[in-house]
């Protein structure tokens, strides 16, 4: 049910324009600056387009903010150690997102109240019939933390391996520039100019194998499984780590290289190789929307901006995939 919903959203034509325009703000507001802390600026675009496409609220506005701080405060204690003790990371947590649950659900009741004239995602969650009161609660919850992370994520990864490899921004631009030059300057970009997009997605999905932005899954064993002699016993927690095979030298030549050219041809990659969302039934639901918004960023980043390393940053994995200096790179803007 969560699949088919998230799956509507993804390439509408109203959800897809507001990718393009974020994407063209956030990178237009860089004009006269000479360097940037990318990832600080990468959070910035995916927050805006959920909280206009997923709830219609203005992302500037007093509760997409009062939701953003709540946020923040959620995701910096929610891996950390479960402890409870008030003044810990998790017990402030675990205040944090009942204090957004409370703002969503009076959110919700106000929305029903009033109706937006503006179609968007909160609508089509609040009319569906099979989903309880507390279901739509949780699943805004869900659409707030992996869109908003997942995506900011990505982008940092991507502008880190891309600036290191001249040649894959010269791929990048003139895939680019073909799919620009169908267009008129300012018009926005469609969901048939993302299919085009061949080269760009295979670069998205080497970002995806190298960044392993979900480095595990929870899951709860609910019937005894042997596995290779072993038995697992039920009602045991476990937690694949999703990245391992990703970096495995028997499913990935070079693992440890960037190569956007390994997907060649693979028009599928998901597969027990490759599972940056996940698989089977427990696919993350926003996974091609996470695409759709890089590719859609990557576009207007390429066609505008060169850039190089302001600062020697690494990607490091610390909870979640960070860059300790907050990736800070010198922009050079491209004439014409």
């Amino acid at each position: 049910m969560f699949l088919a919903l998230v799956a509507s959203t993804g390439l509408k034509a109203s959800y897809v324009a507001s990718v393009d325009e974020s994407a063209r703000s956030l990178i237009a507001s860089w004009s006269g600056r000479k360097t940037i802390s990318f990832c600080e600026e990468a959070r910035k675009f995916p927050y805006k387009v959920i909280m206009e496409q997923v709830l219609g609220l203005p992302h500037d506005g007093p509760v997409a903010c009062r939701i953003l701080e709540e946020y923040q405060i959620f995701m910096k204690g929610i891996i950390s150690l479960p402890i409870t003790v008030p003044g810990t990371p998790f017990a402030k947590a675990v205040k944090a997102r009942k204090r957004i649950s409370e703002t969503m659900e009076k959110f919700i009741e106000d929305r029903k109240r009033n109706p937006s004239k503006q179609s968007v995602f909160l609508d089509v969650l609040l009319a569906n019939k099979d989903l309880s009161h507390d279901d739509k609660v949780a699943f805004l919850l869900d659409s707030l933390l992996a869109g908003h992370e997942t995506t900011s994520v990505l982008l940092s990864i991507l502008v880190y391996f891309i600036g290191k490899s001249p040649s894959i921004i010269d791929q990048l631009k003139k895939e680019h520039e073909a799919i620009r030059a169908t267009k008129g300057k300012d018009e926005p970009l469609t969901p048939d100019d993302y299919r085009k997009m061949e080269y760009t997605l295979r670069v998205i999905n080497e970002g995806l194998r190298c960044g392993n932005i979900v480095k595990l899954v929870h899951r709860k064993v609910l019937k005894d499984v042997t596995y290779k002699g072993y038995v697992i016993p039920a009602g045991w927690k476990v937690l694949p780590i999703l990245g391992a095979v990703h970096v495995d030298a028997s499913h990935h030549l070079e693992p440890e290289q960037f190569q956007p050219g390994r997907w060649e041809g693979l028009s599928q990659p998901a597969g027990k190789s490759f599972a940056p969302f996940g698989g089977g039934l427990r696919l993350c639901p926003g996974s091609e929307i996470v695409k759709v918004e890089a590719a859609f960023f990557l576009h207007h980043l390429v066609l505008n901006y060169r850039w190089r390393m302001d600062e020697e940053d690494v990607p490091m994995l610390h909870q979640y995939v960070e860059f300790k200096k907050g990736l800070p790179i010198q922009l050079e803007p491209i004439s014409g």
